[in-house]
Formats: C-alpha cells, structure tokens, sequence
C-alpha cells in the first residue's frame, strides 16, 4: 500500500470482502490472502503484442514480451520468456494469446507472468 492514512482507531470495526470496485474497511489477512491467491497460479492473457525487451544480468537473461489491450498505450502486462518470440509476433500483432504463471509482486506496478508460451502463434 501507498499514500496511506489512519481513518479511525477503534477496538472493533466491521469489514468487508474485497471488492475493488468498492471501499471499506478490509481484515488485514483476508485482503493479504485476497492479493496473494493468484500468485504463481496459471493463466493465458489475450493483447495486442507491443514490444519484446531483452536483459542480459549477472543472474542470466530476462526475454520480456510486453502486450497491451486495444485501447493502452503502454504495456499492460509483461510476459517473460526462456526463447525470444519476436518473430512469430512483429508481424502479427493483434489478438495474441500467452499463456504463463502469475508473479508475485509483478513489475513496474503491472501484471507480470513468467514460464510464458504462446497459444495462439
């Protein structure tokens, strides 16, 4: 969390599921097991290929290919790769399908998956 504040100091307050589609005062466990359910779990993700970015570090290289919905500007959700995909993507960039594995913290604010494979190219 950031920009946080104290609302109220009480004994007992009444709390709600998470919903981020609301506000209200939410258990400090169950929102901490709300955010970290999803973690390391599989899903496929469908955008529009925008970039594939390549790291090379002390600790091996990061093949990241970014995807954004239709009407993003910037990349949505990055998606980490063992092989480049590049080529399968430039020149088929809409409606791309990745499958991969959620995690935990995700990068730069946004979704990240890793172990990614493409579904659809």
């Amino acid at each position: 969390m950031y920009d946080a504040e104290v609302i109220a100091i009480t004994k007992k307050a009444e709390t709600v599921k998470l919903d981020p589609s609301k506000t209200g005062v939410f258990d400090a466990g169950d929102l901490q097991n709300d955010c970290i359910q999803w973690n390391n779990k599989e899903i496929a993700v469908q955008g529009n290929y925008m970039m594939t970015t390549t790291s090379k570090t002390s600790y091996g290289t990061t093949i990241r290919v970014d995807l954004k919905g239709p009407k993003s500007d910037y990349a949505d959700v990055g998606c980490e790769f063992s092989e480049d995909p590049s080529d399968k993507l430039k020149d088929n960039r809409e409606g791309v399908i990745i499958k991969g594995k959620i995690k935990p913290g995700g990068s730069f604010g946004k979704l990240q998956l890793y172990d990614c494979q493409l579904v659809n190219r």
